[in-house]
């Protein structure tokens, strides 16, 4: 059930255990979603029909959940933050919910993004074509470099150099 301020905005995903009689016994946290009214605000400026930043981050809080962090980029390069979602793992289901959550509270007039930088990570391919066909898809400079690396990496181990 979405927690509402006049400028936060918050979703959860929870996933219910159920006993013979359909009575919820236990409910697992899947997933945090949360943004601000300025955040979206920024967004409609800055991000409508324009670029949109998506990644995880990994073990930066105690529990050791992944925040995926959306961000805009303003006219002087700088990024400002659009909306944050903890999640428990990278999958489909995940990105769906944070990026139907945000579209939930993205302005109606508002255009959505028509390119989507992010690692490529099955579950944000998968994401970007299902919810957002219209969108271009550019790998993260910083994803494609370490890609590259990886793959020098290998190539050096496999002929021992």
């Amino acid at each position: 059930m979405p927690l509402m301020t006049p400028s936060l905005f918050t979703k959860c995903r929870v996933e219910d255990e159920v006993n013979e009689s359909e009575k919820v016994i236990n409910r697992k946290l899947l997933q945090i979603w949360f943004t601000y009214q300025k955040l979206l605000d920024a967004g409609a400026q800055f991000v409508a029909g324009s670029v949109c930043i998506i990644d995880a981050a990994f073990n930066t809080n105690k529990a050791r959940m992944p925040i995926v962090v959306a961000v805009g980029m303003m006219s002087n390069g700088k990024t400002f933050p659009l909306a944050f979602s903890y999640i428990r793992s990278e999958d489909h289901k995940l990105y769906s919910f944070f990026w139907e959550s945000l579209k939930e509270h993205w302005p109606a007039e508002t255009a959505p993004p028509v390119v989507v930088v992010s690692d490529q990570a099955p579950a944000i391919l998968s994401l970007i074509r299902e919810r957002l066909p219209h969108a271009w898809h550019q790998i993260c400079e910083w994803h494609a470099v370490e890609a590259i690396c990886a793959k020098i990496r290998k190539w050096h181990k496999i002929h021992e150099i």
